[in-house]
């Protein structure tokens, strides 16, 4: 399974944003901290809500996504 969290919070952290203005009204905080730690799944309208304060485009993420999955040699982790 993709750890999408790790790319959220890298993605954040590169931005110099905080966890609650990613969350903003959309969702709270500390379900975007669960998020980011992957203990939790964001649905598809969450998902969205994030790409969207992050100011990056899915090509973008899942591009972070594929490269971050090169870089730990292709595994999958769990």
């Amino acid at each position: 399974m993709q750890r999408y969290g790790q790319t959220f919070k890298k993605i954040r952290a590169n931005k110099c944003l905080t966890q609650a203005r990613v969350a903003s009204t959309d969702l709270s905080q500390s379900l975007y901290a669960k998020i980011e730690k992957d203990e939790v799944m964001p649905n598809f309208l969450k998902f969205n809500s994030i790409l969207k304060n992050l100011d990056i485009t899915y090509n973008d993420f899942f591009s972070q996504c594929i490269q971050a999955w090169k870089k730990w040699g292709g595994k999958r982790t769990m």
